[in-house]
């Protein structure tokens, strides 16, 4: 944890850890209409991927905490990664999602 982030609170934990169940077909809908200019196809399939491959683990239930713990291992990863910018970009289409679906597990 960072000097400022004891004080201030990092990234993660102005994301809820409360569970939201998500289907494999809500997912693959909601990256089908996902559209942000900077990320790649490549990039986008990358992160369907592990956020499917982690939903399975959990049995369908992810919180936007977790999610947002995704996005950052894909931003910090070697050779795929994702930007900044577009972890906060996908980070707000899934909490349009979550408050619009407002399905807890």
């Amino acid at each position: 944890m960072g000097l400022f982030s004891g004080f201030f609170g990092s990234s993660s934990s102005r994301y809820s850890t409360t569970p939201h169940t998500f289907t494999q077909y809500e997912l693959r809908e909601l990256f089908e209409h996902i559209h942000i200019g900077s990320l790649t196809m490549e990039e986008k399939h990358l992160v369907e991927g592990a956020i499917e491959a982690e939903a399975r683990r959990w049995g369908g239930k992810l919180s936007l905490r977790k999610i947002n713990d995704i996005l950052r291992q894909l931003k910090y990863a070697k050779g795929q990664h994702i930007s900044e910018n577009d972890r906060l970009a996908l980070m707000k289409v899934f909490e349009q999602y979550v408050a619009s679906h407002g399905r807890h597990s």
